[in-house]
């Protein structure tokens, strides 16, 4: 065992990450390896890559368990912790604890601006919407608008949920010129045309 136990255990959950796509395993491996894990470098990759592997299969506690120990890990890069933070607010939406998912979508803005902070970009004025806390959620929007420019596919989401906005805040001048402003713009996104 040893040394070339835990190198073995952590290859084999590589390959089944990456080629196999077998995420089961590689989160078992992974988990495994974090346990026999003799220095920090291999302790965090065992970390982040059962975080990246519970979240493909979705299972919110082993996401909640290692998306904590990475953005505590000194280890963990800015992107790495942007993106565990990213899993962390995608799923704690997804059980409707927003106060949490704005915190650690609001991470991943300040941490980064991949795909990942456009679309948290996007969460942020989403949660706020849901909340009826409209004046944020618009601000949220343009926020959004104004930083995401290189990902017209969060641009145009927010847009629409700018249009809610202003429907909500009875509106509907500027509402439709939002929404006529993502169907002219966005005319080679089917899902968004047809949201629009």
């Amino acid at each position: 065992e040893g040394k070339y136990y835990q190198k073995s255990l952590y290859k084999a959950a590589l390959i089944s990450y990456n080629y196999t796509q077998n995420f089961e395993k590689a989160l078992k491996y992974y988990k495994h390896s974090e346990t026999i894990a003799t220095d920090v470098g291999e302790l965090f990759e065992s970390q982040f890559g059962a975080l990246k592997s519970a979240f493909k299969l979705s299972k919110e506690d082993d996401i909640i368990t290692y998306g904590e120990k990475v953005v505590k890990n000194d280890a963990a890069s800015k992107e790495e912790k942007s993106s565990a933070f990213y899993y962390l607010g995608k799923t704690y939406f997804k059980q409707n604890k927003l106060t949490q998912a704005l915190v650690d979508f609001e991470k991943v803005d300040e941490l980064s601006n991949n795909n990942q902070a456009a679309e948290s970009r996007y969460m942020i004025s989403e949660i706020y919407f849901k909340q009826n806390n409209l004046a944020r959620a618009e601000a949220q929007c343009q926020h959004t608008n104004e930083r995401s420019s290189n990902y017209p596919y969060w641009i145009a989401k927010s847009l629409l949920l700018m249009s809610d906005v202003f429907i909500a805040k009875n509106d509907l001048l500027n509402a439709r010129a939002a929404i006529e402003a993502v169907i002219e713009n966005y005319k080679d996104d089917v899902g968004i045309s047809k949201l629009a």
